[in-house]
């Protein structure tokens, strides 16, 4: 029954729990509330709140119970029928604090034009350290505002920490449902309102434009990065890697190594996935001296990389047609053990491109299936078109390549390609 409620068989949840019923089988506590839960997602509130009356028979009642009955009263326009289970959970000592079942009593409170009630119980949630609804925030500002009127662009130590409160937990609610309009629309009024966002607020407000369209993903949030510079607001290394992704999304991995310097310009340190991230872009643009310097610069900073990020740059060095580095990637890889727990990841094009030149060269890898593999050899011709232009004396940009110094002027990757145009060989590993 836990399982077809998870799944999404609602119908196959509450016939199973009929079956049960009928058959005079004792249910343990889970049970209830995976059925009520079933019922309310199927548009049955009634049968919810009759599965809690079950479960409440048999001494068998959890917070998520308490927590699905009262959305129920609430669909069903019974107000004071869920007050009287918040009352009930309430005094009931073997409840745990749970904020979905406090969420939905601030939420009945402000729909009964208890304002008062609903802000004393947000900030019972505040002092209890619960994390309230996106609605129950919404429902608490509501009452906040009937009841002592919005702050028209005050000063922030003017504004009351409730209020701040409420507004940044309502952004970050919002942008973990996955409604970024909302979460961006009440960062703007909380603005608006005199409140400071956060970094988590911001960083949450990041990661909920990866949601939006392609095409206003990555500018909403180099917007909202801007706008946390300027204030001084600094963000972690996650939001970095986030709009790194967002531009990968879009095949851009020129802006994506420009987030990645600007995050080594920034105080925050990067992570092992911000890493993996600007290397899954070197691997996008075949930019090999690049993905490079990245290695040397997380072994100098000690910072621990997952398998992907070394296989992208592999893959880098693959599509640039710089096999020995590449092999020289691929040694560090079992030297550091990752290959052993990450062997199914080394399959499709990449890996066949690796086998095929350890049977005769790279000329076998025409051979290579998959909308990848002609990806790469694709790139591969394009940059053989490029050498063979140069070598002709026509001079033109390399798509490929990138020539940007980042970290003040002491990014390794610089000192690799000036290594190469030298003509020195440097073992990185």
């Amino acid at each position: 029954i836990s399982a077809c409620a998870r799944g999404g068989e609602n119908g196959l949840a509450m016939n199973r729990f009929a079956d049960m019923l009928d058959a005079g089988l004792k249910m343990i506590d889970k049970t209830y509330a995976a059925v009520a839960t079933a019922y309310l997602k199927s548009g049955k509130a009634k049968e919810a709140i009759e599965t809690f009356e079950y479960a409440q028979e048999n001494n068998a009642l959890t917070p998520d119970t308490f927590a699905v009955a009262m959305q129920a009263c609430q669909a069903l326009g019974m107000q004071d029928r869920q007050f009287e289970l918040f009352q009930e959970y309430r005094n009931n000592e073997r409840m745990r604090p749970d904020a979905e079942v406090w969420s939905s009593a601030v939420e009945a409170a402000n729909a009964t034009g208890k304002q008062e009630l609903a802000l004393d119980w947000a900030e019972q949630m505040e002092s209890d350290g619960l994390q309230p609804s996106p609605n129950a925030c919404m429902a608490a500002l509501a009452s906040w505002e009937a009841l002592n009127g919005m702050p028209e662009q005050p000063s922030e130590a003017s504004v009351p920490f409730l209020l701040q409160w409420l507004f940044r937990q309502g952004v970050q609610g919002f942008a973990r449902a996955k409604m970024p309009r909302r979460a961006l629309d009440l960062l703007a009024e909380m603005r608006l309102r005199g409140v400071r966002p956060d970094g988590e607020t911001y960083a949450t407000a990041i990661e909920a434009c990866s949601l939006a369209p392609k095409d206003r993903a990555t500018t909403l949030a180099m917007k909202l990065l801007e706008e946390a510079s300027e204030s001084g607001v600094h963000v972690g290394s996650e939001s970095y890697e986030a709009i790194m992704r967002m531009h990968l999304r879009r095949f851009e991995w020129r802006p994506a190594l420009d987030v990645f310097d600007r995050l080594g310009a920034s105080q925050a340190p990067p992570s092992g996935a911000a890493f993996g991230a600007a290397l899954e872009a070197c691997a996008e643009g075949a930019a090999w001296s690049e993905a490079l310097g990245l290695l040397a610069l997380a072994k100098k900073r000690r910072v621990d990389l997952p398998y992907a990020a070394y296989k992208a740059a592999e893959e880098a060095c693959d599509v640039a047609g710089k096999f020995d580095r590449a092999d020289a990637i691929r040694k560090s890889i079992r030297a550091k053990g990752l290959e052993n727990g990450n062997a199914i990841q080394d399959k499709g094009p990449r890996a066949d491109l690796i086998r095929l030149r350890g049977e005769g060269g790279a000329d076998l890898s025409h051979r290579i299936s998959g909308q990848r593999g002609q990806k790469i050899i694709q790139r591969r011709e394009k940059l053989d078109q490029l050498e063979q232009r140069e070598a002709e004396g026509i001079v033109e940009d390399n798509p490929f390549a990138k020539d940007t110094v980042s970290f003040r002027g002491t990014d390794p990757r610089e000192r690799a390609r000036e290594s190469e145009r030298n003509g020195k060989k440097i073992i990185y590993f």
